[in-house]
Order: C-alpha cells, then structure tokens, then sequence
C-alpha cells in the first residue's frame, strides 16, 4: 500500500458525501491513488468510475485487484464486484441503470461537459467525485455547473517544492498567435484549420522546429515529444526529421497497432522524438521525456495546459532530470503554466461593466460597448497592470509617470496610446487615461526564432557560465558564477571547447549550464541576445578583469537618470563596491528595485 501524502489525506477529508465534489489535482498527484483511497475511507458498496478512453481504463485495474470488473465493448461484466470501471461510450450503449451506485466517479471532467454525463452528475444520493487537472470549460470559464463542493489540495508550485514533478523550465520566442490574432478570430470552438495551416507555412514554422531540434540535439539527446494540430502537419514534419535517429509518429490514420508500436519503440529508446496530434495529452505517462516541442494552435486553455506538464515526471533513474518546454506558437503568452483558477471566476460581460459603469448615460455606454469590440476590452487605470498582462512573459517594468490612478476601469476610447523604441528588443507602451494618470511598460520583443527565452522557470537557480562571444574578434569573454562563492571567475577564450574545458574544472563536479549570446555547439546552452547589449563594455584586448565594476557603473548610472538622482551619486556609490561585495551589487541591480530600495541598499553599504 502507497503511503497517503498529505494533501491527499486533505482531499479525502473534504469530500462531502451525497453531494458532486469537483476534485482539482494537478498532473502527477496520484489521482487513481485518491479515488482507492475515497472508495476505501467511506466505504461505498458500489462505485463507477468513468473514464475516457479503454486504456485508462485497463491502467485504473491495477489499483483494485480481484473487486473490479470492467465495462467494456466485447466483454463481459460481473454485476456483483464492488467497483465498475467503464468507459463512457460504453456505459451509455449498455443502458445500465444508474441508480444502483452510491458513488460516481467521472475522470478528465473537463473534457466531458455534455448533457449525458450531466444526467449522470444529476443523479440524487450518489456521492460524486469529478476529478480534473483543468477546471476549464472550452470556452475558457471556470466549471461551476452543478458543482457542490470544490477541493484543491494542492497546487504545480506544491509538487515541485516537493520535488513530486521534477523542475521544468518554459522557453518561448514566438508572439505568432499574438501576431495573427485577427485572423485567427473565430467564432468556432477552437481556431479553423485552413488559416493554422496557412500561418504554418508563412512563418515556416516547421523548418524552426527541425533547427531547434538539431541546435539543442533533442533527437539524440533527450527523450522529446512534439505536439500539433493536425495529421498533415505530423506527417510532414516526420518527412523532414526521418533522416535522424529515432523519429516517431502517432496519429488517427494509422492503426492502434502501428500506434502502440510507435510509443513503444520511443519508450524504450534512450533518446528520440515522439511527433503527435493531440494523442498524448491525457492518461499518457513518460517518466524518461524531458523535452516538449509545443506547436499547437489553440483557444482552449485546459487542453494547453493538460500538455505543458508531460515532461514533468520524476524519472527516478534520472534524479537530476530538469523538464524543458520549447513553445513555438506564442501560447505561453496567454497562458501561464502555474495557473491559478481563481483568475478564470466568471466575470462581468463587457457590456454589462459599460452599463454598470456609466447607469445614467446612454452615449457614454454606447461607445463603452462599441470600445468591448476592441482588444483589451477595458482598460483598468488602477496604478496596475490588468491580470491578463501582468501574467504575459514578455511585459515588465510597469511605472506610473505623473497622476493619480482613478481607480477606474474605462474604455479604450477615454485613453489616449503611443508607443516608442530606445533600444533593439524592447518596445515601450505609453498609455494616459482621461484621468490624466500617465504609465507605461516595456515589452521584449523578438526577431530571432532561434532565440528562445526562458518565460517561466520553477528550475532552482544553477551554477552559470555567462559567454559573450565577438565574430569580429574570435574572441568570447566567460563569466563564471559559482553560486557558493561570493565573486565571478572571468576568462577570455579562443573556441567554445576551451570555455567547457574551463567550466568542468571550475565547477568539478557541479552542474552548470553556458548562456549565451549566440547558439554554441556545447551541451545545455541557452541563448539570450540581450546579452549583447553590454558588448561595448568589453575590452577585446585585455584581461577584463574590470568588467564586473564596468557593468555596475553602466547600470547605475542608467538608474541613477531613471531615479532622476545627481550624476554624482553613481560616483559615490561605486567607492563602496569592491571585489568582495560586487557580486552582490549586481545581483541586486538586476533584480530592478524601485528608488527606496536602491537608496536604503546603497547607504547602508556606504555605512558598512
């Protein structure tokens, strides 16, 4: 018998009987575990457990020995047994009374809202337990329909503090889905195929994803699984990659023994690449996968994140393993991975907060309900950004200029937008109210596809080596950062193989991963181009043991302009550092504090 975590007791305990629990579990929290264990603490005498499809339903078997039976198509079933596990297709098609179980369970309830599993929900006296990941309907809003009582146990952010998922890191260079919003707008379910396959091509976004693949050796490397939208996409990504070593597809058109024989041959191989069409989002488990391609084109959140979460297992084989998540159309952008529910709560409809927020002006409310066509719908001038952009990756350094925010959510039409440019990457958007509240913030965008960006990380912080190669100079600066030692180590180096060298004896026998300003033919390389931005700083014909003070100074005096602070006081903050407290400086400087901050952390080090 598994030992019970103790959010699992604590879902136990919430259960309330003869009423519909919605359980909400994140992917990898024992949930066939749990419902042994409610079936076991309240001691029903007969239980159905639906699920989607037959081989969950053969996986949930192992949990209850000889006191099952299955409902399957072709077999046969003992009425007697203690715990029905059947499939919904097939519990419908046998006609089964339903008024003969005092417990339903309902597995993946989100993906199963119709009217059919609702009469089953519906049914009086039975204790029900709906299980999900997602509590999200198709169409984005929190699952309340004849919901009793909500359990959360527990959260992603919980496991992985536990180390019960293994830390998993987000990378995204695509705003594709941001880029082709209007033609993707639809009034469908999800987005039409005929434009996906359209936006495909133009961004020629399978040719990115066989580069990241070859860039990162992710076919030879690591264990990958690549999700798309359709068949035809699969099959020509798979022509493109057949030639490397261990390429994999499943989808539809091929026979369940083809299929089986494809997943089989990617499990047991040491590395390769697993193409699929939306068949492994549910009740698939890979604890040896540790890279997901996501090139998925879609408006139902729940299905996204039923996915970003794949690689996440423990591989106990592997107690090191690190889950990466490459996303190569944008979706990252909109939904946050570490999700919590409570932002999807139904909300107000745009033209109601028009008619609520202007009662005795008609005019006022139609151009409000006119502004609701637009994106975003209403803007907050609360002296904060809206959820929906404070979440975005890409957003930062949100700052109000002059005003007071009225605390108001008005229309675009009351505001007033202009944006501008200062540097390569980063676009900043102004925005005014009619208030007069003046703010802005700063978006990073990106031309490089290659370039991908780490958006979210739960990964702990790791020892790093910071390379910032010259194609003019044949040259690379390597910062070492041990993070046990309070200084960096810095080199110059001829070739990439030289600053590996450099980095296995520094670290011994310590993990480390290189950031890079260029793509390096080095193993665990992350490339950021920002990083160029401090290239003039770097003497190519010297030592640069002064680098670290150089990118001090460029910091504060770029602060010191934004505090509108006396040039001066760069001058005298900087006789207050020195080697053996620079590297906490700048760790501070980058964390980006506000004015207070940074003046009570300077005097202090002037005290010190």
């Amino acid at each position: 018998m598994l030992q019970a975590r103790s959010y699992q007791i604590k879902a136990i305990n919430q259960i309330q009987l003869n009423k519909t629990n919605l359980l909400i579990l994140p992917q990898r929290s024992g949930k066939s575990f749990i419902m042994e264990l409610a079936i076991d603490t309240y001691q029903f005498k007969r239980v159905l457990i639906l699920v989607g499809y037959r081989k969950i339903v053969k996986q949930l078997s192992s949990y209850y020995e000889d006191r099952f039976t299955y409902i399957l198509a072709g077999e046969s079933y003992d009425h007697s047994k203690q715990v029905h596990i059947a499939s919904h297709q097939t519990f419908a098609n046998r006609g089964i009374p339903i008024d003969q179980y005092d417990c339903i369970i309902i597995d993946e309830f989100h993906s199963r809202q119709s009217q059919v599993v609702y009469d089953i929900v519906n049914q009086p006296g039975a204790t029900k337990l709906l299980f999900t990941g997602t509590p999200l309907t198709n169409s984005n809003k929190l699952i309340t329909k004849g919901i009793d009582n909500f359990i959360q146990p527990t959260t992603v952010r919980d496991l992985l503090d536990n180390s019960w998922l293994a830390p998993t890191r987000f990378m995204s260079n695509s705003t594709i889905l941001g880029d082709h919003a209007s033609e993707l707008s639809t009034n469908k379910q999800d987005f039409d195929e005929s434009i996906v396959r359209q936006i495909i091509q133009k961004e020629h976004l399978l040719n990115n994803i066989v580069k990241l693949i070859d860039d990162n050796n992710l076919a030879t490397q690591h264990k990958t699984i690549v999700y798309v939208n359709y068949i035809a996409t699969a099959d020509e990504l798979f022509e493109l990659l057949n030639d490397r070593p261990n390429i994999f597809v499943v989808h539809s058109k091929l026979t369940q023994s083809q299929q089986d024989s494809a997943i089989a041959a990617y499990q047991s191989a040491n590395s390769g690449v697993l193409i699929n069409v939306r068949a492994l989002s549910l009740g698939f488990d890979s604890p040896t996968t540790d890279t997901i391609i996501y090139a998925l084109f879609t408006k139902i959140h729940s299905l996204c994140l039923q996915i970003l979460w794949r690689a996440s297992t423990v591989d106990p084989a592997n107690p090191n393993k690190v889950a990466t998540v490459y996303d190569m159309t944008g979706q990252l952008a909109y939904v946050n991975p570490f999700t919590d529910f409570k932002s999807y709560s139904s909300k107000l409809s745009c033209k109601d907060q028009c008619i609520k927020q202007y009662p005795n002006d008609p005019l006022a409310q139609y151009f409000c309900m006119e502004a609701c066509k637009s994106n975003p719908i209403l803007v907050p001038c609360k002296g904060q950004l809206p959820i929906s952009l404070a979440e975005h990756p890409f957003i930062s350094n949100y700052q109000i200029h002059s005003g007071k925010p009225c605390g108001e959510s008005r229309p675009m039409w009351e505001y007033e937008y202009k944006q501008t440019n200062p540097s390569t990457g980063i676009l900043t958007k102004w925005t005014k109210c009619k208030c007069g509240c003046v703010t802005s913030y700063d978006v990073r965008t990106l031309a490089e596809p290659s370039a991908m960006i780490q958006v979210y990380s739960d990964v702990k912080p790791v020892n790093t080596v910071t390379v910032l190669l010259s194609v003019e100079h044949h040259k690379a600066l390597a910062l070492f950062d041990d993070l046990s030692s309070k200084s960096y180590l810095i080199g110059m180096y001829d070739s990439s193989d030289a600053i590996y060298e450099a980095a296995t004896q520094y670290f011994q026998s310590k993990p480390f991963q290189i950031m890079s300003n260029v793509q390096l033919k080095l193993p665990n390389v992350q490339v950021n181009p920002n990083l160029d931005q401090v290239m003039p700083l770097i003497d190519w014909f010297s030592d640069n043991q002064g680098f670290i003070k150089k990118l001090i100074k460029a910091k504060l005096t770029s602060m010191v302009s934004d505090f509108a602070m006396k040039p001066g006081y760069t001058w005298y903050v900087l006789n207050a550092v020195n080697e053996s407290n620079q590297k906490s400086v700048l760790q501070f400087l980058k964390s980006n504090p506000d004015r207070s901050k940074f003046i009570k952390y300077f005097k202090k080090l002037q005290g010190a």
